[in-house]
């Protein structure tokens, strides 16, 4: 029988990247069954890489080496240009020590606003263009510093480094003493900024710290291996800019995808889970997974067997893939494991 134009339209590949679905921050959550019974159906495929950027990379095509140049793609997923320069991002970070260590506490807490970044960075860029930089703030968490040159600087992402004393991820390389020099001239800055004083007398914490990682230059462009990309932050958009690849947000559930999809190899990147897995707020991470599964997960899963993509791709966050196709949805004797065989 022939296929009618409609259904071939539905005929798409899927691949849905959510970064945190996996290890699970709570294993007696009410969604626990559903999901373990969705992942019980599909076929594991080998790891690729756990590192998430290095993983949107990778799925791009675009060369990453040891360590992605995470910062001047992300700054072209920001809307700005980067042309030629060398970038790294300098997140404002709130470190706090106890007696014997300092500790990486990141900046989702801090919850600054635009003019409240803006002011602090406009503080800073005037110290920072002695040595040759400029400092961007395009999102009160995420900042960018141009170098007059390309640093010999080997750095760690903050999400590798989030709750943990910094003392053995600080920078390394050729260039290590000359900015941690400068790095410490930032902080005494940041502690005597009147917004800091200002947030401090509203019993508010205060960035006390710039986090300088994911340096380099902008990769050469590739051909795209999607026909669309959908979600996911800056990064993910300044990849999608670099391959020509059509880029749009996520939308807000399943159905709104399969209505708006073209044919073709899709890539969709939700994040919704991921922050709250990265800082091990369980309630966040409980309430964001439930809403995942009932807006996205099950109904794309129900839609292989329907008229929705062929095949879908779920990367839960651990490295792995799991494949999952109307064939695959009628191993009905597969037995769900426990989502802790996961981590």
């Amino acid at each position: 029988m022939a296929t009618s134009p409609c259904r071939s339209k539905r005929m798409s590949e899927l691949t849905l990247v959510v970064p945190g679905l996996l290890p699970v921050l709570a294993d007696d959550f009410r969604g626990g069954g559903r999901l373990a019974h969705l992942l019980a159906r599909g076929r594991r495929h080998p790891l690729l890489d756990r590192d998430p950027d290095r993983l949107l990379f990778r799925l791009c095509g675009v060369e990453s080496g040891e360590a992605p140049p995470v910062a001047p793609v992300s700054l072209l997923g920001e809307g700005e240009d980067p042309g030629g320069a060398y970038w790294l991002r300098a997140d404002p970070v709130r470190l706090e020590a106890d007696q014997a260590q300092v500790f990486l506490l990141g900046n989702r807490h801090l919850e600054l606003d635009s003019g409240e970044s803006q002011r602090l960075a406009a503080e800073l860029d005037a110290h920072l263009r002695e040595e040759g930089c400029a400092l961007r703030a395009p999102h009160p968490r995420r900042w960018y510093l141009r170098l007059p040159e390309a640093a010999d600087l080997r750095t760690h992402p903050p999400a590798a480094v989030l709750g943990h004393a910094i003392h053995d991820f600080q920078p390394e390389g050729a260039d290590r003493a000359r900015w941690q020099r400068v790095a410490t001239e930032l902080q005494m800055l940041l502690h005597a900024s009147p917004v800091s004083a200002g947030r401090e007398a509203r019993g508010l914490a205060s960035p006390n710290s710039l986090w300088l990682w994911g340096g380099g230059t902008l990769p050469p462009s590739r051909p795209s291996r999607w026909d669309g990309i959908r979600g996911g932050g800056p990064l993910l958009h300044g990849l999608a800019r670099l391959t020509g690849t059509p880029w749009a947000a996520a939308p807000g559930s399943a159905a709104e995808w399969l209505a708006q999809a073209d044919t073709g190899r899709q890539l969709v990147v939700l994040d919704a889970v991921a922050d709250a897995a990265l800082y091990g707020d369980r309630p966040a991470w409980v309430q964001a997974v439930e809403a995942l599964l009932q807006d996205w997960l099950e109904p794309i899963v129900a839609a292989l067997s329907a008229d929705g993509p062929s095949r879908l791709w779920l990367l839960p966050g651990t490295g792995q893939r799991v494949e999952l196709t109307r064939r695959l949805l009628w191993r009905w004797w597969r037995r769900p494991r426990g989502l802790e065989t996961w981590r």
